[in-house]
C-alpha cells in the first residue's frame, strides 16, 4: 500500500520533479532536473521521516547554479552524504559534474564539485551517481572513450576527509581527488 506521495513545496509545471530518487534510511532524495521553471536549472529536494509523516527539510541547489544544468538528473544518498548529477553543467564545456553535499551543523551544505581533467562538450559527467562515505562513481554516457564516440565512461572520486566544521557554522576546506570540499 501507499504510505505517502511526496511533492515539493514549490512545484510547478515541468519540474520533473521525481527524474531521480533515492533513500537512507529515514531521508530521501528527490531530483527535479528541471526545477525553476524560467531556467530549468534543476533542484533536488530532501524529505524526512518525522513524527510519523514525511516532510520537505530542504531544497538543494550549487553555488554556480546555471539555466538548464539539468542539476538532479541522478541522485545518490548515503547517511550524511548526497551526491547530486548535474550533466549539462556549463562550467567546463557541457562536460556536466556532480556536487556533493553533507548534512554539517544540522543542515545540508555543498562541500564538493566534482569534475575530470579530459571533460568534453557533451559528456554527460553526472547523468549517474552513486555514493558510499566519501566515494562516488559517476557516469558520463556520453563520453568519447578509447576512440569510440559516445561509449561513455564512469569515474571514482574518493574525497581524503569529512569536512570539518567550526562552531561558527564556517567549514575549512580540504583538498579531495578530483573535487575540493566546500
Amino acid at each position: 500500500f501507499q504510505m505517502a506521495k511526496l511533492s515539493p513545496q514549490d512545484g510547478e509545471a515541468t519540474y520533473r520533479f521525481g527524474t531521480s530518487v533515492a533513500i537512507h534510511e529515514t531521508t530521501v532524495v528527490i531530483g527535479a532536473q528541471n526545477s525553476e521553471t524560467a531556467s530549468r536549472s534543476g533542484a533536488a529536494y530532501i524529505f524526512d521521516h518525522v513524527d510519523g509523516t514525511w516532510q520537505q527539510t530542504a531544497k538543494l541547489a550549487p553555488n554556480d547554479l546555471n539555466a538548464r544544468d539539468g542539476f538532479g538528473q541522478s541522485v545518490s544518498i548515503d547517511g550524511a552524504h548526497i551526491a547530486v548529477g548535474s550533466p549539462a553543467e556549463r562550467s567546463r564545456d557541457h562536460s556536466g559534474s556532480v556536487y556533493t553535499f553533507s548534512l554539517l551543523n544540522g543542515r545540508w551544505q555543498q562541500t564538493a564539485k566534482l569534475t575530470v581533467a579530459d571533460g568534453e562538450p557533451g559528456d554527460a559527467l553526472g547523468y549517474s551517481v552513486a555514493i558510499d562515505g566519501l566515494t562516488v562513481l559517476a557516469g558520463a554516457i556520453d563520453d568519447d572513450t578509447e576512440g569510440h564516440r559516445g561509449a561513455g565512461s564512469a569515474s571514482i572520486f574518493e574525497m581524503e576527509s569529512e569536512p570539518v566544521c567550526l562552531g561558527n557554522g564556517a567549514c575549512l576546506c580540504v583538498e579531495g581527488v578530483g573535487g575540493a570540499l566546500c
